[in-house]
């Protein structure tokens, strides 16, 4: 994912750190539970302000200290993504391009869950979901953007039950633990999808409903259920006949904001 001297004349050849090693994520606990702990003090005060426009400045500004804690790096250090920015398959083939505009729609997105929350429109649990995908598909940053879209669901989650982060909230978080294989019977095993994926994948699907498509043409024929997120919103665009880069802005809004994410499953493990 482009995500994510000595004593004689060479220049200087920093070694490229691994972001998502298992020893990389282990040895940043401590870290990211601290900042955790101080972004949610922060998060408490903006939200008893009931002010949208506080509560969204802070959840931005929240993201990019998340992050930042995240990967180990300093204010000064570039954490941002570029708009080529994509995540790849492992066979080559693009799962999900960074959208264009994103801060324009980061705002938009921000303000309105901001809005519907504190008018009552939406309950705590939505609300920190719809923060949460409003991370992973704006895809911010060159690396950790997972972490930091659960992270802020996490301290939406304990800001509404009056909690405090854990060191193992903050290990799930950081996607410490989460299994790639599971082995279902003697020899038979599971390959465990990034939840991300898999629920991208489903609400392309759904998606495809409430654009009026049937569900026979969703599954039978477009096949929405199980292609790439980007390759099914090009199928669905061709279908509706709508330029692609509108209909993924429409998708960004629809599992942000319109959708009752009622058929997504947050109970997995991350």
């Amino acid at each position: 994912m482009p995500d994510e001297g000595g004593f004689d004349s060479h220049p200087t050849v920093q070694p490229k750190v691994d972001y998502d090693a298992p020893d990389f994520r282990n040895n940043s606990v401590q870290r990211v539970h601290t900042t955790l702990s101080e972004q949610l003090t922060g998060l408490n005060s903006a939200l008893q302000s009931k002010n949208p426009g506080e509560i969204r400045d802070f959840i931005t500004r929240s993201a990019d200290s998340i992050d930042r804690s995240v990967l180990g790096v300093t204010d000064q250090e570039d954490i941002s993504s570029t708009p080529d920015t994509a995540i790849i398959h492992a066979f080559g083939m693009p799962i999900w391009n960074k959208p264009p505009d994103t801060q324009r729609l980061e705002a938009e997105i921000l303000t309105d869950l901001a809005t519907r929350f504190t008018q009552g429109e939406l309950d705590n649990e939505r609300f920190a979901q719809g923060v949460y995908f409003a991370q992973v598909l704006l895809h911010k940053y060159k690396n950790g953007n997972g972490r930091t879209a659960r992270s802020l669901k996490l301290l939406i989650e304990k800001a509404g039950d009056n909690g405090a982060v854990s060191e193992d909230d903050t290990r799930t978080a950081l996607g410490i633990g989460r299994q790639g294989v599971t082995q279902t019977g003697e020899t038979s095993y599971r390959i465990n999808f990034n939840p991300d994926f898999e629920r991208m994948v489903l609400g392309v699907a759904y998606f495809g409903l409430e654009k009026g498509l049937t569900q026979d043409e969703i599954i039978g024929k477009l096949k929405l259920n199980g292609t790439l997120p980007e390759q099914g919103l090009d199928a669905l665009s061709q279908r509706l006949m709508t330029p692609k880069p509108q209909l993924k802005t429409d998708f960004i809004r629809f599992m942000t904001v319109r959708s009752d994410l009622g058929w997504c499953n947050f109970n997995e493990t991350q």
